[in-house]
């Protein structure tokens, strides 16, 4: 048992030595190593604070070319909401049900005239690296958003913004159990997967 130390701090020595991988702190800010990215319309608009800044300026009762001039986005960028699904953004998830042919055709007329359009807005980024006794660490920043507009025959009548303003999320992961592996196989394969586990991060 006395040997454990040392033996950990060699099996780190070559992790960080074959893979790249810089040594930190939890308290470093040295989470420098991108392992994990995913943008969506990232480039629309400067940050989040921008974003908020053009939505103030939308209003009720705008003409759906107006809506997307005043955002500085094309219409291209949106996502149309299915016709199966649009309802629930117009009155919630409690859709009343038609019991007659003619309250069928009412609804029909009604859901009609509503598009609801869908822009999301994300970016994210992982970055991670592997401290002295082997524990993984991961920083995630960003944001990822919806914004959806909702248009009754082409008029702006709702404006949602969902998701999460902003992503600041830290993991720490310990692989300190892979070591009673290595140390009894004393292969290369074992290091191999304390390395593999070291470095490696779930996808987003």
């Amino acid at each position: 048992m006395r040997k454990l130390p040392s033996l950990i701090l060699q099996f780190s020595a070559a992790a960080i030595l074959l893979t790249g991988c810089t040594v930190f702190p939890k308290t470093s800010k040295l989470h420098n190593i991108k392992v994990g990215s995913v943008q969506e319309n990232d480039d629309v608009f400067v940050n989040v604070d921008d974003l908020a800044m053009r939505l103030t300026k939308l209003k009720k009762g705008m003409r759906d070319t107006a809506v997307y001039d005043t955002l500085g986005v094309s219409p291209k960028r949106f996502y149309t909401i299915p016709d199966d699904q649009k309802m629930k953004y117009v009155d919630g998830p409690q859709i009343p049900q038609p019991h007659t042919a003619e309250e069928q055709d009412k609804i029909k007329a009604r859901a009609d005239s509503y598009t609801v359009r869908e822009l999301t807005y994300r970016s994210i980024t992982t970055k991670a690296g592997v401290n002295l006794v082997l524990t993984k660490e991961t920083h995630t920043t960003g944001y990822d958003l919806r914004l959806q507009v909702t248009f009754k025959d082409g008029i702006l009548d709702k404006v949602t913004l969902a998701g999460i303003q902003e992503i600041n999320r830290y993991n720490k992961e310990t692989i300190i159990s892979l070591i009673g592996t290595a140390a009894k196989g004393g292969s290369a394969e074992a290091l191999q997967l304390i390395i593999k586990n070291s470095v490696k991060v779930p996808g987003l």
